[in-house]
């Protein structure tokens, strides 16, 4: 067992990476806490002195997540001004951190919706600015005449969808390595974004400042965690 004395930095990664293991493997429900402590090569009472209980634990693997991918994100569009470069530079940025990141990944799009109401609350706001941020190149390119999309909402939902259950099924060991991944992805996405159209036919309809509703990935079950508020 490792003893309390040991770098607390150190024993925290562990258990967050014990617990992303284990979640990953079991699911939520089944993981508990004398599992992890187990896993982690701990003793149950310094667990808790980390984690009162199994919610905040997946609330801290989920909030890390996420802003990992913001502030990738963010990033991108700091350091690239032309919309097609900043969703070229995004797609290979994203499913590189799945291909690098499965379990966490896999937890971030199976378990959120495990999330009690007050903590659903909390990473969805974390969640919006990500996806009002891709919107936002997703309208810059329409304005551009490099994206040719009927509605830039509609636009922002697919892509996400189709870029967030990658870590469900990808493995970077079988058949598609990860640099043929991106290639794949960046045509398709580019190709629903009608990227080969240089003047947009169309006004980018849903072009309002308002926030993107967030896909089914990141609404979760609401009457599941509403039970648990």
């Amino acid at each position: 067992m490792r003893k309390p004395g040991s770098n607390a930095a150190n024993t925290l990664r562990a258990l967050r990476s014990a617990a992303i293991e284990l979640i990953a493997g079991h699911g939520y429900e089944a993981m508990n806490l004398p599992m992890l402590a187990n896993r982690a090569g701990v003793t149950p009472a310094l667990l808790y002195r980390y984690f009162d209980n199994k919610q905040q634990l997946l609330f801290s693997i989920v909030e890390e997540v996420t802003k990992k991918l913001t502030n990738g994100l963010m990033a991108i569009t700091e350091q690239i001004a032309d919309p097609q470069e900043q969703m070229r530079a995004f797609i290979a940025f994203y499913l590189g951190y799945q291909a690098s990141n499965r379990q966490e990944s896999f937890v971030l799009w199976t378990e959120t919706r495990s999330l009690t109401a007050q903590n659903f609350r909390a990473i969805s706001h974390l969640q919006r600015i990500y996806t009002d941020k891709v919107r936002e190149i997703v309208e810059r390119g329409v304005e551009a005449g490099q994206f040719a999309v009927e509605d830039c909402k509609i636009a922002t939902y697919s892509l996400l969808q189709m870029l967030v259950t990658v870590s469900r099924w990808y493995n970077p060991r079988g058949r598609i390595k990860p640099a043929a991944l991106i290639e794949i992805y960046t045509n398709q996405i580019f190709r629903m974004l009608g990227s080969c159209v240089r003047s947009a036919t169309k006004p980018c309809r849903g072009a309002s400042k308002r926030s993107v509703p967030l896909p089914v990935y990141f609404k979760g079950d609401r009457q599941a965690r509403s039970s648990k508020s």
